[in-house]
C-alpha cells in the first residue's frame, strides 16, 4: 500500500520478539519498545526537508544541510508515551503536544477524552505516536483534529499494525504516511491484534 513501510532491521525483529514475550519484565519491555521506537524515528526521518548551511570546520569553510521543518511530536496516552524519548532523542527541540483517547471495549469506538496541542504551521510535520495501530480509532481521531489544525504533514509511527487499522487511515487519510516495525495478522474478536504483543499501556506501565 502506498506511503506504508516495513522497517525490516535485525535489531528490530530481536526486539520484537521481546515486546511479543508475555513473560518479558517490564524494564525489558520497555527497553525493547525504546529501542524499535529510535529505529521507526530514524526511518521516518526521511519525510523530512533539508536546507544548506555554511559552517565552518576546524579547517575551513563548509556548506552543510540541517533540518529545514518545524518538528512536532504527539504522542497517544498512554501507549504512546513510551515512545516520546525515542522521538527526542532525535528531535531535542521538537514541541511536543497529546492527545487522550481510550477505547470503549464493548463498542471499539475511540473516546477522547484529553487534548493538548502546541501552535504548529504550515512548516510543521507532526509525528503521530502510538505502538498499536489496531481499529486504528484512534490514531485515526488525532488526525482528524490536527488536519483541523491545517498540518500539512503527519506521519504515523507504530510498532505493530494490522490491514483493518491501515485501512481505516488510509480511508481518510490518504496522505498521511505509516511506519511499522510489524504488519501482523488481524484482529481478534475483541479488537485486540494477533499475535499482536497485548495490553501495550498495561505492560509498559505494569498495570496489567
Amino acid at each position: 500500500m502506498k506511503d506504508v513501510y516495513i522497517c525490516s532491521n535485525p535489531i528490530v525483529f530481536d526486539n520484537l520478539s521481546i515486546l511479543r514475550n508475555k513473560d518479558s519484565s517490564t524494564s525489558n519491555f520497555r527497553r525493547a519498545l525504546d529501542i524499535i521506537s529510535k529505529a521507526l524515528v530514524y526511518e521516518a526521518s526521511k519525510e523530512l526537508s533539508l536546507k544548506e548551511k555554511d559552517i565552518f570546520t576546524p579547517i575551513s569553510k563548509h556548506t552543510s544541510f540541517v533540518i529545514d521543518d518545524e518538528i512536532v511530536i504527539i504522542p497517544i496516552l498512554r501507549a504512546g508515551m513510551g515512545m516520546l524519548d525515542a522521538a527526542l532523542s532525535f528531535y531535542k527541540d521538537a514541541s511536543v503536544g497529546y492527545v487522550g483517547v481510550k477505547r470503549n471495549e464493548k463498542t471499539l469506538m475511540p473516546m477522547p477524552y484529553y487534548e493538548n496541542l502546541p501552535v504548529m504551521s504550515e512548516k510543521s510535520v507532526v509525528f503521530v505516536l502510538d505502538p498499536m495501530l489496531a481499529t486504528g480509532g484512534s490514531i485515526n481521531y488525532a488526525l482528524d483534529i490536527l488536519k483541523q489544525k491545517k498540518v500539512k504533514k503527519i506521519v504515523v509511527l507504530s510498532v505493530v499494525g494490522v490491514n483493518e487499522g491501515i485501512n481505516l487511515i488510509k480511508k481518510h487519510h490518504p496522505d498521511v504516511s505509516i511506519y511499522l516495525a510489524a504488519l501482523d495478522e488481524r484482529l481478534n474478536e475483541v479488537g485486540y491484534i494477533v499475535p499482536g504483543l497485548g495490553d501495550c499501556g498495561d505492560r509498559l506501565n505494569k498495570t496489567e
